[in-house]
């Protein structure tokens, strides 16, 4: 009985314990939620389509949830819902769930459109406070990478699965290098080549031939699918053996 009894007053000191931690990091949570959304977020440009988001969870991980979309500069991005779950904690992992997602870019006026976003990386130790010039090069040399566990994006029967780092190179251009699985892979060659116009029919005809021919057969479903690389170097994007594009440089502002 005596046993029971100290079980008990354990549990219970802990579950106090353990409630005051979440609700002491719920509150800085949402002070960083309300200082992002009314203050830093529009000074850097954003405009917020919907309301602030909002946080949840207890007492499990925090899930902050988000509606609608925003909009930066030419960058216009629009979903049904975004959930952001994780315990904000260095080298924990986080994972983000966006419902029905929309991109569109001014640059080169395309919409990009998907059913399903979702993606778990490992939070790094620290990220820039401004995304200024300085700033960012002392996180490339301290940080330099983000470690993405998991990568999937959904359209119609066309499933992408991904893993490995991204980050930035000592120019402060994007660096990439996913190990990637794809299924219906001549639905994404049809897509950039008659939507996006991103890849010429002759360069749409080498990657299916390409890609075919690295295809292997689901056992369970007869599905085709196609294991390749997706890399980012010197501003280029390769999928596999085949150069698609040039991505445009970023340049990192002196002060914001």
């Amino acid at each position: 009985m005596k046993i029971s009894k100290h079980i008990f007053f354990l549990t219970l000191i802990g579950s106090i314990i353990y409630s005051g931690f979440w609700l002491h990091m719920a509150r800085a949570l949402n002070e960083e939620i309300d200082q992002f959304y009314n203050i830093d977020g529009p000074s850097m440009g954003y405009q917020f389509y919907g309301n602030k988001p909002a946080l949840s969870g207890f007492p499990f991980k925090p899930v902050i949830t988000y509606q609608k979309g925003l909009k930066n500069g030419d960058l216009k991005i629009q979903f049904n819902e975004l959930k952001i779950s994780a315990f904000p904690l260095p080298s924990r992992p986080l994972k983000v769930t966006i419902d029905k997602i929309s991109i569109q870019n001014k640059y080169d006026g395309k919409l990009y459109e998907a059913d399903e976003f979702k993606t778990t990386f490992i939070i790094p130790k620290y990220l820039p406070n401004k995304m200024t010039q300085s700033e960012v090069r002392a996180w490339q040399k301290n940080v330099g990478e983000i470690i993405f566990k998991n990568i999937e994006l959904g359209k119609n029967d066309m499933l992408v699965k991904a893993s490995g780092p991204i980050g930035l190179d000592e120019n402060l251009q994007p660096t990439l290098n996913l190990k990637t699985v794809m299924t219906d892979f001549d639905k994404l060659i049809d897509f950039m080549t008659v939507v996006t116009s991103e890849i010429s029919t002759m360069q749409a005809a080498v990657a299916s031939t390409v890609l075919n021919s690295m295809a292997q057969t689901d056992e369970k479903t007869g599905q085709k699918f196609v294991e390749f690389s997706v890399k980012i170097n010197n501003q280029k994007l390769s999928l596999g053996p085949i150069q698609t594009v040039e991505i445009p440089e970023i340049n990192w502002p002196d002060s914001i």
